[in-house]
């Protein structure tokens, strides 16, 4: 969770020096008297709320990993996977998905990388990722 707190704390602290972006949102939530501002609630209007929102949903979603873009302009992609474990997957390990390939891909980031839809259609946790990067076509490398 630090990881995810700092990585959402410098892209807002980033946007808060390039633009005044969280300044700008203050006021605006001061602006709206009654929890309304012309019949929309400050969650509708205010892109803060909507990025915590994108972030909250993500990682309790099954991947735990969210994609956010911070005031229309900074790409953030967070997620709960802690990535220093990656350096001990070896080739005789396997990939076990916790849910149907397709509704794994339906999780996907947009712009996720084609070679990881390929993994997950192609998957089958009877097969060493030597054997899944022969069969698919993907350097061994790539996989682990």
């Amino acid at each position: 969770y630090r990881r995810v707190a700092r990585d959402i704390a410098l892209a807002l602290r980033s946007e808060e020096i390039r633009c005044g972006y969280l300044s700008s949102e203050l006021r605006m939530l001061r602006g709206i008297s009654g929890g309304k501002k012309d019949g929309k609630t400050h969650r509708d209007v205010w892109s803060v709320g909507s990025v915590m929102d994108v972030i909250y949903n993500g990682l309790s979603s099954p991947m735990h990993m969210a994609r956010v873009r911070v005031n229309g302009w900074m790409t953030v992609d967070l997620t709960l996977f802690d990535l220093r474990s990656v350096s001990s997957v070896k080739p005789h390990h396997t990939l076990l998905l916790n849910d149907r390939p397709s509704a794994t891909l339906q999780l996907l980031p947009p712009g996720s990388s084609s070679l990881l839809a390929a993994l997950i259609k192609g998957h089958d946790p009877t097969k060493t990722f030597m054997e899944l990067s022969v069969n698919l076509s993907i350097a061994l490398k790539t996989l682990i």
